[in-house]
């Protein structure tokens, strides 16, 4: 479902406890995109009313990472970090900023900002307007596109998985790996600790258990840029994602993730 509502976003109307939304940031030795990144993300919070936080994971980078957010001069809005001693993965990376979180919505985005800007908007606005619980970028639908600039392999390799996802585990969409997702507080505090995964194939257990725990979800298109060369690794990296396909579906059958829903066990 693409709801084609575009409305001002307003962050501006918090209680006294929490903020309007938190914007989290893994971050492996990407002390050279940071500043830019967080100008970025700052200006444009700012300008939708303030009451936001942007958390920055450094995920055991051995580069300036740390340092670059901590020597950040204070501005508009609060720029926060979590250090991971050691590198574990975006997924682990995640988590932690999802844990040290205080927005009534929690999203997440890459560090080099693939997506655009008004893409991060639309993705607050599903679930702060009440429509969705979940919001997932989604790199296929119609209304989606690439920069002409994208590796055609890794959208060829894109596609491939995401067919994979749908045979699987039986979801009813396969892009799972879009690095620009939101959610409700209550829905992100109630999947992420169930994640086992800490590398890229956490994203697909994070839909996995969305969809089969009911929480109620809204795939919204997205406009992917080819900024930077990728983390990702297509050989290494694949295998081990394909790997985690089977790794979901033995923690369900064992039990790993606590009932499902309408199930029933002996």
């Amino acid at each position: 479902m693409v709801p084609g509502g575009t409305g001002a976003l307003d962050l501006s109307r918090p209680t006294q406890d929490e903020l309007a939304v938190s914007v989290i940031v893994p971050a492996y030795n990407e002390a050279a995109r940071l500043p830019a990144t967080l100008d970025a993300l700052e200006s444009h919070l700012a300008s939708r009313g303030g009451e936001a936080e942007i958390i920055v994971v450094d995920d055991g980078s051995i580069d300036a990472t740390a340092a670059t957010v901590e020597r950040r001069p204070r501005g508009a809005v609060r720029v926060a970090s979590v250090r991971l001693p050691v590198n574990r993965g975006k997924g682990r990376a995640v988590v932690a900023g999802v844990a040290a979180s205080r927005g009534r919505v929690v999203a997440f985005i890459d560090a080099d900002l693939p997506y655009t800007l008004a893409n991060l908007d639309e993705a607050v606005r599903l679930v702060a307007g009440g429509e969705a619980d979940i919001a997932l970028g989604a790199r296929d639908l119609p209304a989606s596109s690439y920069d002409p600039s994208y590796p055609l392999a890794r959208q060829i390799a894109g596609r491939t998985y995401a067919a994979l996802v749908r045979l699987a585990l039986g979801l009813p969409f396969g892009d799972t790996q879009c690095g620009l997702k939101s959610f409700r507080r209550a829905s992100a505090r109630a999947l992420f600790p169930l994640l086992t995964i800490d590398g890229y194939g956490f994203d697909v257990e994070l839909v996995y258990l969305a969809c089969t725990r009911r929480h109620r979800i809204v795939r919204f298109p997205v406009t992917l840029s080819h900024r930077h060369e990728s983390r990702v690794r297509l050989a290494r990296d694949s295998f081990r994602m394909f790997g985690d396909l089977w790794r979901v579906r033995r923690n369900e059958a064992r039990g790993v993730y606590g009932e499902r829903p309408g199930s029933a066990r002996a």
